[in-house]
């Protein structure tokens, strides 16, 4: 909630059609969902067009979404976030797609 009334403020929107909040910010025809609340079982695809004004060439995610369909996934390069994992124990991160909410950063 903390990003919701400080800095990302002016991002956020409700969907009523979807019964969702969604936080994003649109850059030209490059679309920065942060995330979604709410909305149930609705599939993103059907959200982020629902979110989308005009044309969209690239949605960005800011979560690991449940179905990623035919989203390409790519690698995040940020030094300021580290994860360390224990040696010798699974590393989930090896065999799924997975990031940590952006929203969750501290």
């Amino acid at each position: 909630m903390f990003y919701c009334t400080g800095p990302f403020q002016d991002c956020v929107y409700l969907m009523e059609e979807l019964d969702a909040v969604i936080l994003m910010q649109r850059e030209g025809p490059v679309l920065h969902v942060f995330d979604i609340y709410g909305g149930g079982d609705v599939p993103l695809q059907e959200a982020l067009s629902a979110a989308a004004s005009g044309p969209v060439r690239q949605a960005c995610l800011g979560f690991t979404p449940k179905e990623p369909g035919n989203a390409a996934v790519s690698k995040r390069e940020d030094d300021d976030d580290a994860l360390f994992l224990l040696a010798g124990k699974e590393n989930l991160f090896e065999r799924y797609p997975l990031m940590f909410p952006i929203l969750s950063h501290a």
